[in-house]
C-alpha cells in the first residue's frame, strides 16, 4: 500500500533550465578542439556540387546532404567520396515536385514531399526508388521516425501547430493530434531530432522550449533562458525594435543530445547588426555550459551540428566559402597539408566533446 501511494504521489520530471543569458558560460579551448578534431572534405565535382541552400541529414555510416535548391539528396562515404544522388524532381515514377525533409531509416532513405497531401518517397541508399506512400490529406513540413516506438511524428500544419503520430507499418493514426504548447507562436516552425532509442525531441525556435516524446507521452524537457519574445502575425516596426534590443532576439535552430550532453545551435539578432550564430554545449552531469570559440572566424564558418553520438562525437560542417576568410581555419588546413577553396563542397568536422576544455 505504501509503495502504491508513493507511486501515485511521484512528482513529474522537472524541466531542466539552461541559463544561456544569465548563467556561467565558458569558451571552449580552441587549441584543444582543433588538436583532437577530425576533418573529412567532401568530394567536389560537377556531378555532386552542393548549392548554398543545404543541410546535413543525420549520418549513419555515410553522409547525406539535402540540397534544397536541387531538391535532391547527395550521398558521400565516410572518406568524403561521392557515391550517388537520391531523389529527383518531376512527374514520373519515383519523382516528386516538392522536397521538405529527409530521414535515414536503416537501409532506406525516406523523403518528405507532397502538396496538398503529405507523401513519403522511399529509396535504397544507392538511389533506387522503392515506394511512395500518401499518408495525410494536408502537407507536413517536417517529420521523424522513432524506431523504439515504431511511429512517425509529423509536424502537421503551419497553422495548427500540432504534431500527429502515425504507425510506421500501417500508416494509421497512432495518436490524436498533440498540441505542443499553449504559447505556440504563429511564426514558429517545428524541428525534430532523435534522442536515444525510444524518444525524439522537438522544439519551437521562437519560444525556446524543447519537448520530448516517449512512450509515456509528451513533456517539456529543456527550457532555454534566452529571453521571452513573442510575435504577432504582423508585428509593427516599433514592436520589432523593442523586442530585439539587448539581449537581442535569440532563436534556437538545432538541438541534439546524448546521455551526457545537449548541443544547441542558436542565432542572435540585434538592431543594426548582422545575426550571429553561436554553438552551445551543455554537460548534464555538472551543468557546465560552453560555447565554441567565436573569435578568428572559428564559429562563424561552422554550420549546425547534425549528429551527436553516444561516444560524445559532435559532427558539424564547415562552410569553405567562409572558412577561407578565417585565419584559424586556414592555418588548421595548412598544418594538415590539406587544401581548402571557397568553391569546394562542405567539410565535415568531428569534435570530441569529452576532451573539451575551457580557456
Amino acid at each position: 500500500m505504501i509503495l502504491f501511494l508513493s507511486a501515485c504521489t511521484k512528482q513529474p520530471d522537472q524541466v531542466t533550465t539552461i541559463p544561456i543569458l544569465n548563467g556561467p558560460c565558458s569558451v571552449a579551448n580552441e587549441v584543444t578542439l582543433l588538436k583532437n578534431a577530425k576533418v573529412f572534405p567532401l568530394e567536389t565535382t560537377s556531378d555532386c556540387l552542393i548549392s548554398n541552400d543545404f543541410y546535413f541529414l543525420n549520418c549513419i555510416d555515410d553522409y547525406y546532404i539535402l540540397d534544397a535548391s536541387a531538391k535532391t539528396v547527395s550521398r558521400f562515404n565516410p572518406d568524403g567520396k561521392f557515391m550517388n544522388a537520391i531523389g529527383k524532381t518531376g512527374k514520373g515514377p519515383g519523382e516528386y515536385v516538392r522536397l521538405y525533409e529527409g530521414i535515414i531509416t536503416g537501409s532506406t532513405v525516406e523523403l518528405l514531399s507532397g502538396f496538398p497531401q503529405t507523401e513519403i518517397y522511399s529509396y535504397s541508399r544507392d538511389g533506387a526508388f522503392l515506394s511512395k506512400r500518401s499518408l495525410l490529406e494536408y502537407p507536413s513540413w517536417s517529420f521523424i521516425l522513432c524506431p523504439g516506438l515504431e511511429k512517425y511524428f509529423f509536424y502537421g500544419s503551419f497553422f495548427e501547430h500540432k504534431i500527429l503520430s502515425l504507425n510506421q507499418s500501417t500508416g494509421e493514426k497512432a495518436d490524436s493530434m498533440l498540441e505542443n504548447s499553449k504559447e505556440t507562436q504563429a511564426m514558429s516552425m517545428l524541428a525534430f531530432s532523435s534522442s536515444g532509442k525510444a524518444s525524439v525531441l522537438f522544439w519551437e525556435p521562437v519560444i525556446n522550449k524543447v519537448f520530448e516524446i516517449t512512450q509515456a507521452g509528451i513533456r517539456e524537457k529543456y527550457r532555454l533562458e534566452l529571453g521571452n519574445y513573442s510575435f504577432e502575425m504582423s508585428p509593427t516596426g516599433e514592436e520589432l525594435g523593442k523586442r530585439t534590443q539587448d539581449p537581442g532576439l535569440w532563436v534556437t535552430l538545432k538541438v541534439l543530445e546524448n546521455q551526457k550532453y545537449v548541443y544547441l545551435y542558436t542565432s542572435k539578432s540585434s538592431p543594426g547588426r548582422e545575426p550571429s550564430y553561436i554553438h552551445f554545449i551543455y554537460r548534464k552531469g555538472d551543468k557546465t555550459l560552453w560555447t565554441l570559440p567565436e573569435d578568428s572566424g572559428f564559429s562563424a564558418s561552422l554550420g549546425p551540428g547534425f549528429s551527436l553520438t553516444e561516444t560524445d562525437d559532435l559532427y558539424a560542417y564547415l562552410k569553405p566559402s567562409e572558412a577561407v576568410e578565417s585565419e584559424t581555419w586556414r592555418g588548421f588546413f595548412k598544418s594538415r597539408k590539406q587544401s581548402l577553396a571557397a568553391d569546394h563542397n562542405p567539410v565535415v568536422v568531428v569534435f570530441k566533446l569529452d576532451l573539451v576544455e575551457q580557456k
